[in-house]
């Protein structure tokens, strides 16, 4: 089985998280900014760095709150090899949206929405059970 890491950035601006919606295998997905830890690269500049490809909003170390409860989930991936990711997410506090825009091409639309809406209609449940935990922050 092959072991894969990836940071995801959990951004909290006036009560509203920043949220992506993206074109996964074809279909549209709602989730928030994440991928891959490259080699050497900490947990902190992973989220940092994903987040401004994938949204345009700059985060800083200063705005860091906490590391959320990691999960895990198992699939197969287009070699047919069974793959066990590793998500861990870290929270930030921002006071400014910035300009929130897609910067990747599988990227339909990014936005801030109110936690409540998107639990709603985010399209994993894991991401879910991550939220639900910064709720009660």
């Amino acid at each position: 089985m092959i072991n894969e890491e990836s940071v995801m950035a959990v951004v909290i601006c006036n009560n509203k998280i920043l949220t992506i919606h993206e074109i996964v295998y074809g279909v549209l997905k709602v989730s928030l900014p994440k991928g891959h830890l490259e080699k050497g690269e900490t947990y902190m500049e992973c989220a940092i760095r994903e987040t401004f490809e994938e949204t345009n909003i700059i985060l800083n170390r200063s705005q860091f709150i906490k590391m959320l409860n990691q999960y895990h989930y198992e699939f197969i991936n287009h070699d047919g090899e069974e793959v066990r990711k590793t998500i861990t997410p870290l929270l930030f506090f921002i006071d400014k949206e910035g300009n929130p825009m897609p910067k990747e091409a599988r990227m339909v639309k990014v936005e801030y929405l109110e936690i409540d809406a998107f639990l709603e209609i985010c399209s994993y449940e894991n991401v879910k059970e991550v939220i639900k935990e910064v709720k009660n922050i």
